[in-house]
């Protein structure tokens, strides 16, 4: 399985925007704060907030710990998130030629693997691989 969704970035207002698309489209909302995972400078913020929607698909957001990432990449990324290690690592890998990657594929304290980039053309890549704790690592 291996699916993309829109993942929307803030600068400390991600819970008010959650909490407003939730109350607008219902469904269930999940969020992970950044001091759930021991940072201590943005305790309240959210590293990874869910959306999963009656209709069928999931609305992201997070904010970014660095304040002025958000406008370098124009508040969105394309999230690529599923169980096929092998294809998405492949994926990752083809994004990243010609383009810069800040964070290298690999497993991450949540236990997914998870890496990302910014493409050729700006465009800023997540690719998340789901309790993946053996992934292949990006070249």
């Amino acid at each position: 399985m291996i699916n993309i969704s829109t993942y929307l970035l803030f600068n400390g207002q991600a819970t008010q925007a959650l909490e407003f698309y939730h109350e607008v489209l219902g469904g269930d909302l999940d969020i992970m704060r950044h001091g759930d995972m021991g940072n201590t400078e943005h305790p309240d913020w959210v590293m990874h907030g869910q959306l999963s929607t009656p209709f069928g698909w999931d609305l992201m957001a997070g904010d970014h710990p660095n304040e002025e990432a958000p406008a370098k990449v124009g508040n969105t990324q394309a999230c690529i998130w599923g169980d096929d290690s092998v294809r998405m690592t492949e994926i990752f890998n083809a994004l990243a030629v010609g383009g810069t990657v800040q964070t290298a594929l690999a497993q991450q304290m949540w236990g997914d693997s998870y890496g990302d980039l910014t493409d050729q053309f700006g465009i800023f890549w997540a690719v998340n691989i789901s309790g993946n704790r053996t992934a292949p690592l990006a070249d």
